[in-house]
């Protein structure tokens, strides 16, 4: 298989696949907080002669399952490996971009991991806060001109977006052309990438390689579980979810995948936990095509998500935002979801 640009790095699916299928073992999204839990709860589901050996790893894998987000902050080349837009995978939108050039990725902002919803200040517990200042608008990208007002997209619409996308990376790199592939993604790819490293360095007894490889492989099998990791519409731009709120809430990505989690708090790892079941081993040639189906299924809780938000705004119009009244009222329709992906990425 070719390789996918990626920096080397992982493991959650494929690093219980690896050791499942016997390869001799020397010695060895989301927001931060959920890349955590889901190395944290994979580990809980590796047979106990291997959790012996690996638990006291698990500090160290727990960050090195985030060092893809820290990476992204000072490598623009890094951002496009943590998602999938299958919609640019239209062949007439990369027709468009041969004359819509993509705009310059920009650095991802550090601290948007770093507050809590209820440190956004409130104005029913506040009297005198200071407006948050709203990220400056963009520059209509090519995406926004192509797909403006066909956005939300019916069921079959996705899937048929989805098809597009080769189980082979071979094949993506010769549909998408070098300078297109951050507008699509890869995240899809990055999985049977690293299950081949890990596997490599797992033979060869490269300890402090292979806890850098798991680290990274459960960061993107997370994020592949992400909805909004799984649609161009990843902010609500196309929507009317964006500027909606302030600081690192002010987008609707930044509110389920972050902000609901730290509001979910240590219960969320009970919530999450409930829903695993014992670990099976894949046939790691049909890896690509599972990690596409999940992919798939995330993206069908994209419009659950969009809906959900933007009707708490159609009930509490106006320019501030309560987080102590947003995120309980949210959590019934979306707290689930988090559930669920986030169990299926540990599994």
């Amino acid at each position: 298989m070719a390789r996918p640009e990626v920096p080397i790095i992982v493991a959650t699916r494929a690093f219980v696949v690896a050791l499942l299928l016997a390869i001799p073992i020397p010695a060895s999204g989301w927001g931060w907080q959920a890349h955590r839990l889901i190395t944290d709860l994979a580990l809980d589901l590796l047979p106990l002669e291997l959790r012996v050996r690996w638990l006291p790893l698990e500090q160290e894998l727990q960050e090195q399952s985030v060092r893809p987000d820290r990476l992204a902050v000072v490598d623009p080349r890094e951002a496009f490996k943590h998602y999938i837009n299958p919609e640019c995978m239209e062949p007439g939108y990369l027709e468009f971009l041969k004359t819509h050039p993509p705009l310059p990725r920009k650095r991802r902002s550090a601290s948007s991991d770093s507050k809590t919803p209820d440190e956004e200040k409130d104005d029913e517990a506040e009297g005198s806060e200071k407006k948050a200042k709203e990220p400056k608008e963009e520059k209509p990208a090519p995406a926004r001109l192509y797909f403006q007002g066909r956005i939300p997209l019916s069921i079959q619409e996705q899937d048929r977006h989805f098809s597009l996308l080769p189980p082979d990376f071979g094949d993506f790199e010769r549909i998408v052309p070098k300078p297109f592939r951050p507008e699509v993604g890869t995240v899809v790819y990055q999985p049977a990438y690293y299950y081949e490293v890990l596997v490599r360095e797992l033979r060869a007894g490269n300890k402090p390689a292979v806890s850098a490889v798991i680290g990274s492989l459960a960061h993107y099998v997370g994020d592949l579980h992400v909805p909004l990791h799984t649609t161009v519409n990843h902010n609500g731009r196309f929507t009317g979810n964006y500027y909606r709120g302030s600081g690192p809430n002010h987008s609707v990505h930044s509110r389920f995948e972050t902000g609901l989690v730290k509001f979910l708090g240590p219960a969320l790892r009970g919530m999450v936990a409930r829903r695993l079941r014992p670990a099976r081993s894949l046939d790691r040639s049909l890896l690509t095509r599972i990690v596409l189906e999940r992919a798939r299924e995330a993206g069908g809780f994209v419009g659950t998500v969009i809906r959900t938000d933007l009707d708490w705004f159609a009930r509490h119009p106006g320019t501030r935002v309560q987080w102590k009244r947003y995120y309980p009222e949210v959590q019934p329709a979306l707290a689930p979801i988090v559930e669920r992906q986030m169990a299926a990425s540990a599994q």
